[in-house]
């Protein structure tokens, strides 16, 4: 399996992390309004991209730990397709309790 291309970023022991799944995912702003959102309530939260191919997407879904990952946003083309996951609700977000 290749590596997802993720954000680059040195977080603490007790950063959570959060990501925006898709192909391509690289123009994508979601990064620069949720570390403006975490900055603001002073979280220590992380929000980065991954750029993940089809027949990765199980593999960097079992990833979201509910632990250190703790959730995700889904965009094109997954949102489209992977309605059926169990872990994908309708608003298009992974979230891991």
């Amino acid at each position: 399996m290749r590596q997802p291309a993720v954000t680059s970023f040195s977080p603490g022991s007790e950063t959570r992390i959060c990501f925006l799944i898709g192909h391509p995912v690289g123009h994508s702003l979601s990064p620069l309004i949720h570390q403006a959102a975490y900055a603001a309530l002073r979280m220590d939260w992380h929000y980065g991209l991954m750029d993940v191919l089809k027949d990765d997407l199980p593999a960097v879904l079992e990833r979201i730990d509910g632990e250190r990952v703790v959730g995700a946003n889904v965009t094109i083309p997954y949102k489209r397709e992977d309605r059926k996951s169990t872990r994908l609700n309708s608003s298009h977000q992974i979230i891991s309790y």
